[in-house]
């Protein structure tokens, strides 16, 4: 009978194989949104550094 409850029960090694894996994923998807953020950050600055007009059409000056 006890070959049956150790069957159900896993290692402490499956555990902690099992809590690796975990441990990995989070990993993985904090990579992924730092990335993002990081992708995010970018593409605001890129933005944010064009003017927003054309200098030709900006007369020189800002009051015009």
């Amino acid at each position: 009978m006890s070959g049956k409850i150790d069957d159900l029960i896993p290692s402490a090694k499956e555990l902690r194989k099992q809590a690796s894996i975990k441990e990995a994923e989070k990993a993985e998807e904090h990579l992924r949104w730092a990335a993002a953020a990081d992708a995010e950050k970018r593409a605001l600055i890129e933005k944010l550094s064009k003017p927003s007009f054309p200098q030709s059409r900006a007369g020189g000056t800002a009051c015009s």
